[in-house]
């Protein structure tokens, strides 16, 4: 009440305060998965093929993953032995792509007043893309060496971002439920739908986030309370 009361008003922007009896409603309209595993690209891989699974399991609708709003990305794929050898690594090779791409942020120039940041970048008549890597010269320190003779170029669709923790990628996928009352049951479904999925060692989908593993919880601190 105080927050709805205190809270400044400013122009253009528009402030929402959620109860927790919508929040928890809002809750139980959906359901989350999430794959496990050391490689993000498989991971999208598998996670393609999880949200198909989910798509056809009755229940579940409105299917969403980090691939419905990713956008198509230049990949560079490093030959890592090759690069080893001509002592070139993945962070100096980063660096030249960022260069070409992107511009060398310098030290804002300041003046009384005011900061103005500088910025050295190729101009309009050289617009940096596929083909500015193709011929890109990644520096060493000693020589320069082609990108293209270490690296394989190519144009695909990812994720925006990447979770990682303890070395695990994350990929989650979130789902709305037709009918709330039956929330456990479809995420115990869709659970078992994407343990189908013939996944290598060291990929995993995770149960931490599923329905009946948050139930099995809350009882388990409710029983110690």
């Amino acid at each position: 009440a105080e927050m709805k009361r205190d809270v400044p008003r400013h122009p253009g922007h528009k402030l929402r305060f959620l109860d927790e009896a919508e929040s928890e409603a809002n809750t139980k309209a959906f359901v989350t998965f999430r794959l496990h595993g050391p490689d993000s690209e498989e991971l999208e891989r598998f996670g393609a093929e999880g949200v198909r699974l989910l798509e056809e399991l009755p229940g579940l609708s409105s299917v969403t993953s980090p691939l419905e709003d990713g956008a198509q990305q230049v990949r560079v794929q490093l030959d890592s032995d090759l690069a080893q050898r001509l002592g070139i690594t993945a962070s100096n090779a980063l660096q030249n792509i960022s260069w070409a791409l992107r511009g060398v942020q310098l030290p804002d120039y300041q003046e009384p007043g005011r900061e103005i940041p500088l910025i050295i970048e190729y101009d309009d008549a050289e617009v940096a893309g596929l083909g500015t890597l193709r011929d890109l010269e990644v520096f060493t320190g000693d020589s320069t060496i082609p990108l293209s003779s270490f690296s394989d170029l190519s144009f695909g669709r990812s994720s925006r971002s990447i979770e990682r923790r303890n070395g695990q990628a994350s990929f989650t996928i979130s789902a709305r439920v037709d009918n709330p009352a039956r929330q456990r049951e479809l995420s115990d479904a869709g659970l078992a739908a994407l343990q189908t999925i013939d996944l290598p060692r060291g990929y995993s989908v995770g149960e931490d986030d599923t329905i009946g593993a948050r139930q099995a919880e809350e009882m388990k601190e409710l029983m110690s309370a």
